[in-house]
C-alpha cells in the first residue's frame, strides 16, 4: 500500500496502515470465499465503506489469492488500471475482481451493506430448505469517523436493527481522525451509546491492532444469531508505521509519503518495492486451498438442492446469470389497457405488478408512501422482521429514510440476485441523489422515472429533481413510457434521465430524454443490444420533426427557465401540448430549430447530448 501510493503520488496511506491487523483477520481467517470463483452466490461480502483507503483493499485481494497482480497494484490510480483511486463495482471500465460495491461518498457502503443484508436474508428464507442451507453467509464492513457522521449510516442503521439484520457486521476504524482536524474537533457522541439505541449489539477493542481479539470479536459476531448486527469498534492508529505522521490527521492523505522509504526500514521490509515474503503467498496459498474445500462441500449440496427442487432452482440459476424475460415476453404478460383515462400511478400500479408477476426475484419499496405511490406487490409480502413480515417478503418499507432506501436498493442490486425498485415523491427525492448518482442497476419511480447502471455517474445537478419540473410529464401516451421505463429497467441496459414526454405514432412510445435544469439533455446509453432504444432510434428517423419539437421545447424551458424570464406554469406547458398535437408540429419544430442554436449558445455552459 505504502509502495503503489508512493508511486502514484496521490492516495490514502492512514486507513491502508492502520487498518492492516482487520485485513489480516477478516481475508486470512474469518471470512468466507473462494478468489476463483469471486461471483460465488453464498460468498461472504466484504466493503471498503471508507473507499478512499482503496488500497487496503487491493493489497489484501492480491495477497488473498483473486486475479490482482501485483503489477496492477502497482499501476494504482492509473488511468485503464484495475486499481482506481476508489474501490469501483467491476464495470466496462473496471472489471477488478473482489470488489462488491462502488465507494467513495462516505456512509453510502455501510449503507449498501443493509441491502446486501437484507438480500442475503431474504435468499435464505426464499430458497433454503429444512434438508439444504444454500445461503448463510455475512456481510462485513469497515467505516471510519466520516462514514458515521453521514446521515445515512444513521438511517441504514437504523433500518438494519429494526429488520433485525444479525449477518451484518461493522469494523469501525476508530482513530479518532478526520481530514481536517482530529475528530474530537467535530464530534463528540459516543458512537457505541448509539448503536446500542439502535439495537445493534457493540464490542469495543481498546487495542485495534490486537490480532486475537479481533479474531474473537468478529467470530462472536458471526455466532450470535439474536436478531441483532454488530459494530466492533477498534481503537486504531492512523497510518501506524510512519512515526512522523501516525496519529495524526496528516497520515489521513499522502502527507506520509515522503518517509515511506524510513518506514520500511523500521519495519524491517527489504528495499526492493512491492515485497511479499514467500511465507505470506505460502499462508494465503493454504488458506485458498481450504477455502476451496468449503467451496467444493457447497457445491454438492447445491446440486443436491438443485436435484430435489427443479423450479426453484430455475429462478436462483436465473438470478445469478441476469436472465430475464425479453421485452417481448414481459409484453405478453401484461394485459392490454382499457385507453380509458387513468392517473399514472394507477397505470404504474397495475405494470409494476404485471412484471412482478412475471419476475420472482423483481421487488419493490417505498419511503412510507406505498398508499400514494401505488408500487405496492400484492400478494407478495412485506419484508422484515415482527409485525406480520418475513424475509420472504417482497414488499420494503424503509420508513421515512430516502437516502438509505436508494443505498439499500443499490445493495439488494450488488448481492446480484434481485431487481429492486423504489419509490417516493419527487420533492423527496433530492435526499436520495448520491445513492442514484452510483445506482447499480435499479429503478427509482416517482414524479420522474430514471435507471442508472455503473460505472457511468448519471449527471443531476443543478434543478433536475425540482418539483414543479414534474408538470413537463402531463403528455400523451405516458401509460406507454411507463411501461417502456419499466420494462427496460428489468430487461435492458438503458440508462437515461427522463424529463421528457413519450409521444410518436411511428414508434409507439418515443422516449425523449431531456434534461430541464442547468446542465443540458444527455442520454447515456450502453448496448447498441438494447432493441428498446432501438426502436426509439427508428421513431425518431421515421418522426424527425416531432423530435425536434420535444428538444426545442427542452431548450426553451431550459433556457426561460434557469434565466429565470418566465415562469413554467400550466399555461405554457397547456400550449406546448396543443401545438404539439397539431398537424403542423413538424414544421413548428423546424422554426423552432433557430431558438434551440440560440438557447444552446446564450444559455449557461451545457453537456451535449451524448447519444439521442
Amino acid at each position: 500500500a505504502m509502495d503503489s501510493i508512493a508511486a502514484a503520488k496521490s492516495g490514502h496511506l492512514g486507513l491502508p496502515l492502520g487498518a492492516a491487523e482487520m485485513g489480516a483477520v477478516l481475508f486470512g481467517q474469518s471470512m468466507t470465499f473462494n478468489p476463483d470463483d469471486p461471483q460465488w452466490v453464498n460468498r461472504d461480502r466484504f466493503v471498503l465503506s471508507a473507499g478512499h483507503g482503496s488500497m487496503f483493499l487491493y493489497s489484501w485481494l492480491h495477497l488473498a489469492g483473486f486475479d490482482l497482480s501485483k503489477d496492477e497494484v502497482a499501476n494504482f490510480r492509473q488511468h485503464h488500471s484495475m486499481t482506481p483511486g476508489h474501490p469501483e463495482f467491476p464495470n466496462s471500465e473496471h472489471v477488478t475482481p473482489g470488489i462488491e460495491a462502488t465507494t467513495g461518498p462516505l456512509g453510502a457502503g455501510v449503507s449498501n451493506c443493509a441491502g446486501l443484508a437484507a438480500a442475503s436474508k431474504m435468499s435464505a428464507a426464499i430458497f433454503n430448505t429444512d434438508d439444504h442451507t444454500i445461503f448463510d453467509n455475512h456481510i462485513f464492513c469497515i467505516v471510519g469517523d466520516g462514514c458515521l457522521q453521514e446521515g445515512v449510516s444513521a438511517e441504514a442503521s437504523c433500518f438494519a436493527a429494526h429488520e433485525k439484520l444479525d449477518n451484518l457486521i461493522v469494523l469501525y476504524d476508530a482513530n479518532d481522525v478526520t481530514l481536517d482536524k482530529m475528530a474530537e474537533f467535530t464530534q463528540s457522541e459516543d458512537v457505541g451509546a448509539r448503536y446500542v439505541a439502535y439495537g445493534w449489539d457493540v464490542i469495543t477493542l481498546a487495542d485495534g491492532h490486537d490480532l486475537k481479539a479481533l479474531y474473537e470479536a468478529t467470530e462472536e459476531a458471526k455466532s450470535n444469531n439474536n436478531g441483532k448486527p454488530t459494530l466492533i469498534i477498534c481503537k486504531t492508529e492512523i497510518g501506524r508505521g510512519i512515526d512522523e505522521v501516525a496519529g495524526t490527521n496528516a497520515a489521513h492523505g499522502e502527507a506520509g509519503v515522503a518517509y515511506v522509504d524510513e518506514a520500511r526500514k523500521n519495519l524491517g521490509l527489504p528495499a526492493d518495492k512491492w515485497h511479499v515474503s514467500d511465507d505470506t503467498y505460502k499462508f494465503f496459498a493454504d488458506r485458498k486451498a481450504a477455502q476451496k474445500s468449503q467451496y467444493d462441500a457447497w457445491q454438492a449440496t447445491y446440486k443436491a438442492w438443485q436435484a430435489a427442487n427443479p423450479e426453484q432452482a430455475k429462478i436462483l440459476q436465473d438470478g445469478i446469470d441476469g436472465k430475464t424475460p425479453s421485452e417481448a415476453e414481459l409484453l405478453k404478460a401484461i394485459p392490454k389497457g382499457s385507453g380509458e383515462a387513468e392517473a399514472t400511478r394507477i397505470s404504474g400500479s397495475a405494470i409494476i405488478n404485471d412484471i412482478a408477476a412475471a419476475m420472482p426475484l423483481y421487488i419493490s419499496g417505498s419511503a412510507d408512501l406505498h398508499g400514494s405511490n401505488k408500487n405496492y406487490i400484492k400478494g407478495a409480502g412485506d419484508f422484515g422482521a415482527d409485525f406480520g413480515k418475513s424475509y420472504k417478503g417482497r414488499n420494503v418499507y424503509y420508513g421515512i429514510r430516502e437516502h438509505a432506501m436508494g443505498c439499500i436498493m443499490n445493495g439488494f442490486a450488488y448481492y446480484g440476485l434481485f431487481r429492486p425498485s423504489g419509490a417516493t415523491f419527487l420533492v423527496f427525492a433530492d435526499y436520495m441523489r448520491a445513492a442514484v448518482r452510483i445506482a447499480e442497476p435499479c429503478l427509482f419511480l416517482g414524479g420522474a422515472l430514471l435507471r442508472s447502471a455503473l460505472p457511468r455517474l448519471l449527471s443531476l445537478e443543478g434543478h433536475a429533481f425540482e418539483a414543479r419540473y414534474v408538470e413537463i410529464l402531463r403528455y400523451p401516451f405516458y401509460g406507454l413510457l411507463m411501461l417502456a421505463v419499466l420494462m427496460a429497467a428489468v430487461s435492458g441496459p438503458l440508462v437515461a434521465l427522463l424529463f421528457g414526454a413519450a409521444y410518436t405514432p411511428a414508434a409507439g412510445a418515443l422516449m425523449v430524454l431531456s434534461r430541464v435544469g442547468i446542465d443540458r439533455a444527455y442520454v447515456l446509453s450502453e448496448a447498441p443490444r438494447d432493441s428498446l432504444f432501438a426502436a426509439n432510434r427508428e421513431g425518431l428517423a421515421s418522426a424527425p420533426g416531432y423530435a425536434a419539437l420535444f428538444f426545442a421545447a427542452a431548450a426553451f424551458f431550459d433556457f426561460f427557465l434557469v434565466r429565470g424570464h418566465v415562469p413554467l406554469d400550466d399555461y405554457v406547458l397547456s400550449l406546448f401540448h396543443q401545438n404539439l398535437n397539431k398537424p403542423g408540429a413538424p414544421a413548428l419544430a423546424c422554426a423552432s430549430g433557430a431558438f434551440l442554436a440560440l438557447a444552446w449558445v446564450a444559455g449557461p455552459p451545457s453537456r451535449r447530448v451524448a447519444d439521442a
